[in-house]
């Protein structure tokens, strides 16, 4: 449903007999409405009955109806009847600014006073570059820090018979992953350790597919790093349930190496004021995919 025909009112001299002034109701695919209120007259680019796509612009900004000052409204209700209870919502696959200019990508968000928020544009050269396709296999060369221990190591992407993706090491340990048009996510990681298949997920495991990102926060597994056995014994004595990192990614155009270079800190308070830290890199080439990785965690490293 819409309407178009209210001019603009005078700021501080609202319409109160026209609450909601032009406006747009869009009815999602789970039954409940989103109201777009106090929108410019002649500005309404969607007709009642279409389909709108996300992206599409439906109108713009005004001060129709009771609106003091120019401004854009926004809420989700219940029923199609203008007023009906409001339902709580969150904005999706968004880029957010607060008090520096820092775009930090948040896959659901729900916006606090004085955020700027705008949408996470897909790129296409770095959503084809960290593609997954089924059944192709990537192969890489494993070393430590001393370049002397080097071994092949390779993964493959596998569709299941329940029709989930999965990216498979050798030794059939696995991580399922999706990819949206937002961003790519891995999950559910199973199987024995894997050296090359932890380190990816460690460094790739939700990526976003909008360069206009700047970072990013995540919650990997603490079981990605290498632990060792001691460590690991800890982990299990103090968090007997689960344990996970606190990490920030940052990414950029590397122009020497003409890849996206993507870096994650993984911290991890153990107990208060001990604290473990890992690092990790990875380095997105466009046509070829994640064609390198770092890791360097308790003075290991591996390329």
């Amino acid at each position: 449903a819409a309407r178009d025909d209210l001019a603009d009112v005078t700021p501080g001299e609202p319409d109160l007999a026209n609450n909601w002034g032009n406006h747009v109701l869009l009815r999602t695919a789970s039954g409940a409405y989103v109201l777009l209120a106090h929108l410019r007259q002649g500005s309404l680019q969607a007709l009642p009955g279409t389909w709108v796509a996300a992206g599409q612009a439906v109108g713009a900004c005004g001060s129709s109806g009771r609106a003091p000052v120019p401004h854009a409204h926004l809420h989700v209700q219940s029923g199609e009847a203008l007023g009906s209870p409001t339902l709580p919502y969150h904005l999706v696959n968004v880029l957010v600014r607060r008090a520096s200019d820092v775009r930090e990508f948040r896959l659901c968000h729900q916006p606090q006073e004085a955020d700027r928020i705008t949408a996470a544009p897909r790129n296409e050269r770095l959503a084809q570059a960290i593609g997954l396709p089924t059944g192709q296999r990537w192969i890489y060369r494993l070393t430590d820090d001393s370049g002397s221990n080097e071994v092949r190591a390779d993964l493959c992407s596998e569709l299941t018979l329940l029709g989930q993706s999965r990216l498979i090491a050798k030794n059939q340990a696995s991580v399922a992953y999706e990819s949206t048009a937002a961003a790519l996510g891995c999950f559910d990681r199973s199987g024995p350790s894997d050296p090359l298949l932890d380190l990816w997920v460690l460094a790739m495991g939700l990526t976003p597919l909008s360069t206009a990102a700047d970072c990013w926060h995540d919650r990997p597994s603490l079981d990605l790093l290498p632990l060792g056995s001691v460590r690991r014994l800890l982990v299990r004595c103090l968090f007997p349930l689960s344990a996970a990192c606190l990490s920030t990614y940052h990414r950029r155009w590397d122009d020497s190496a003409h890849a996206w270079l993507q870096e994650g800190n993984h911290r991890f308070y153990l107990l208060p004021g001990w604290l473990w830290q890992a690092r990790t890199r990875a380095w997105i080439e466009p046509g070829r995919g994640v064609a390198k990785l770092e890791l360097d965690a308790f003075g290991c490293k591996r390329t």
